[in-house]
């Protein structure tokens, strides 16, 4: 009568095999799942740091263009004003040597009408 019994525990040694195995399989495809994770956040992140390193370089590189564009401009104006005081000056020692020029021509038609 032996032969014909089966043992109530019989199968739970391969239920408990089957259950630990699942059990494996289920922490290593969590630990897989939280790799990929840490991998789009590591991912993520290094975009994101990109993207701010890109923004401030831009920004800095926007800083120094408007930087020299003020420069620029300013020596412009500098040069503007510069260039119309000399040509201010230029024009007064004109009309200064066009005033002797002119005093010494009179003079010296005064003296040949005086002379003839």
């Amino acid at each position: 009568m032996s032969s014909g019994v089966i043992p109530l525990d019989a199968g739970v040694g391969a239920e408990d095999e089957a259950l630990r195995v699942a059990e494996q399989v289920h922490d290593e495809a969590l630990r897989a799942a939280e790799e990929v994770a840490n991998s789009e956040r590591a991912r993520a992140e290094a975009i994101r740091s990109a993207t701010v390193e890109r923004a401030e370089a831009i920004r800095a590189a926007t800083v120094a263009r408007a930087q020299g564009l003020h420069g620029v401009s300013a020596e412009h104006d500098q040069a503007l004003r510069e260039a119309e005081t000399a040509r201010a000056a230029a024009l007064n020692d004109a009309e200064v040597r066009f005033g002797k020029a002119l005093s010494t021509a009179e003079a010296t038609a005064a003296r040949t009408v005086e002379n003839a």
